[in-house]
C-alpha cells in the first residue's frame, strides 16, 4: 500500500499539516522537524498523490487526446506534437484510441472529465457528436481537432480538404492525365465521409470548367 501523508504524520508524531508543509517546502516547520520527516518521506518511498494536488490546486498539468485511430500514420504524428508542445509547459498526456467507435469516445470523453485533466484535445471520427455538446458546456476546455461540430461553442483546428482535394486535382490535370479518381467512402454514415466528401466536392463545382478529363471515386 503507498505511503500517506498520514503515515508520515504518526511516524513522527507532528501533525498531517506539518508534514504537508514540510513534503511542499512551506514556511512553519522547524529545520531539524523538516529533515525528519523528509528523511522518513525518503525511506517510506513516499509520492505525492497527484490527483488529491490537483483537486486542492484545481489544475492537474494534464491534458487527454482523444484519436479515433492509432494504426493511421498521422495521429501518431499528431501524439507526438501534442506530447512535445506539452512537455514543454510541463503537463503529461492521456493518449486514448476509439477505433472509431462513438461509445468509446464518450466513454473516454466522461474518463477524461473524471480524472480532471485541464483540457482535452479531441480529434472525432465522427461529423456530428451528440457527446460532445454538454460535455462542451463544462469547465474543461475542449479543442476539436480535424472536425468542426455544429451547434458547439468550442475551438477547433482543421485542414481545408476541399481546397486541398481542388490543388491535387487541378495538378493532375495540368500533368496531362485524362481521368483523375479518388479512393474514399462513399456512405454518409461512414466516420470517414466528411472527409471524403469535402476533397471531392471541387470535382462538382469549380474545378470542371478546367478540364474535359472524366473523374470517378472508387470505395
Amino acid at each position: 500500500m503507498a505511503t500517506t501523508i498520514k503515515d508520515i504524520a504518526e511516524e513522527t508524531g507532528v501533525s498531517y499539516a506539518t508534514v504537508s508543509r514540510a513534503l511542499n517546502d512551506k514556511y512553519g516547520v522547524k529545520p531539524g522537524t523538516r529533515e525528519k520527516i523528509l528523511a522518513v518521506a525518503r525511506a517510506r518511498r513516499y509520492t505525492p498523490n497527484g490527483i488529491a494536488r490537483g483537486l486542492v490546486r484545481q489544475q492537474t498539468h494534464s491534458i487527454g487526446l482523444i484519436i479515433p485511430d492509432i494504426s493511421n500514420p498521422f495521429f501518431p504524428q499528431v501524439a507526438s506534437g501534442v506530447e512535445d508542445g506539452a512537455k514543454e509547459k510541463g503537463y503529461s498526456v492521456f493518449l486514448c484510441n476509439t477505433n472509431y467507435e462513438s461509445d468509446q469516445e464518450a466513454r473516454y470523453l466522461q474518463l477524461l472529465i473524471e480524472k480532471r485533466v485541464d483540457g482535452i484535445i479531441l480529434a472525432s471520427g465522427f461529423q456530428a457528436s451528440d457527446t460532445i455538446i454538454p460535455m462542451s458546456m463544462g469547465s474543461i476546455p475542449i479543442v476539436s481537432l480535424c472536425t468542426r461540430f455544429e451547434n458547439v461553442n468550442n475551438s477547433f483546428v482543421v485542414i481545408d480538404n476541399e481546397r486541398g482535394g481542388f490543388i491535387a486535382t487541378k495538378h493532375l490535370i495540368e500533368q496531362g492525365y485524362p481521368s483523375v479518381g479518388i479512393s474514399a467512402p462513399r456512405a454518409t454514415g461512414s466516420p470517414k465521409a466528411s472527409v471524403s466528401k469535402a476533397i471531392c466536392k471541387p470535382w462538382k463545382s469549380s474545378i470542371y470548367h478546367l478540364t474535359t478529363a472524366s473523374f470517378f471515386q472508387v470505395t
